[in-house]
């Protein structure tokens, strides 16, 4: 009896240390972009899916580009993984729906009071400028 205990007791113990970690605290959330308002990053997807690595939902608003494509709307929105550097400084991004694995390094910041963070342009739409503000809606 005492080994089934111990058996079970370490068992919690290691599914607890197993868990997976949790996206940093600054960017928990929905952001919404600033200017056109038409384009969202939710982290908060993290909660719903069972992944292995942070993740984080793009959604767009499909639009029309006459130069990337003429014929149809582009719709940019993916998940993507993320990595955060320490400093806060870079994330590192990997959309699920390229071929690729590598992770392309954009710069980001925070603004003192959380609310906002500005991230390099990671997606096509051309009417926005090379580093996009995103603001906390939720």
């Amino acid at each position: 009896m005492k080994k089934l205990i111990t058996a079970s007791l370490t068992m919690v113990f290691l599914s607890l240390a197993c868990k997976k970690s949790k996206p940093d605290h600054l960017i928990f959330g929905v952001w919404v972009e600033k200017t056109m308002r038409l384009d969202t990053l939710d982290f908060d997807i993290q909660n719903l899916i069972d992944a292995t690595e942070p993740t984080v939902n793009f959604l767009t608003k499909p639009y029309m580009d006459t130069v990337l494509q003429p014929v149809f709307p582009v719709a940019d929105a993916s998940l993507y993984n993320y990595i955060l550097n320490g400093d806060k400084t870079s994330i590192q991004l990997r959309s699920h729906f390229r071929s690729t694995l590598t992770y392309d390094v954009y710069p980001i910041s925070f603004s003192a009071d959380g609310r906002t963070l500005n991230i390099g342009r990671f997606y096509r739409r051309r009417a926005l400028p090379a580093i996009i503000e995103f603001e906390k809606i939720r």
